[in-house]
């Protein structure tokens, strides 16, 4: 069964967190343990919080909603960004206007940035 988490940058200090996410009336939170084994809740930036796919990438990085990945084929590579759609995660590769399955392809994948830290990766890659 897929682990169930997620991250997101921290309203204080910009840094990302990593745990069970929470929305409340007012903020949103993500509930983590530190370093201690204590659990902590903080507040975080709601554009910057991305689901857990449950899958690694090449380099055994865990892979996030919001990741950019590169993505080998047997005829080459492409970029794309991670995205739930509907039912599952897929990497929606703008330059093809499609989206595939992540499953199927997340051994062969790369991270190489995400969409809150390296923006400008969209505009190289024409992702927007």
């Amino acid at each position: 069964m897929r682990e169930i988490k997620f991250r997101g940058k921290r309203v204080e200090d910009n840094e990302w967190i990593f745990g069970y996410y929470v929305v409340t009336c007012d903020s949103n939170r993500i509930i983590y343990e530190d370093y201690e084994g204590f659990y902590c809740e903080d507040e975080v930036i709601k554009e910057s919080v991305g689901q857990y796919t449950g899958l690694i990438d090449k380099k055994y990085r865990e892979i996030y909603e919001g990741d950019i990945v590169k993505v080998a084929w047997h005829y080459g590579s492409d970029i794309g960004t991670v995205k739930y759609i509907r039912s599952g995660f897929f990497v929606s590769d703008m330059k093809r206007h499609t989206s595939i399955p992540l499953g199927g392809f997340s051994t062969t994948c790369e991270i190489i940035g995400n969409i809150y830290e390296n923006p400008e990766l969209l505009e190289v890659f024409r992702l927007k």
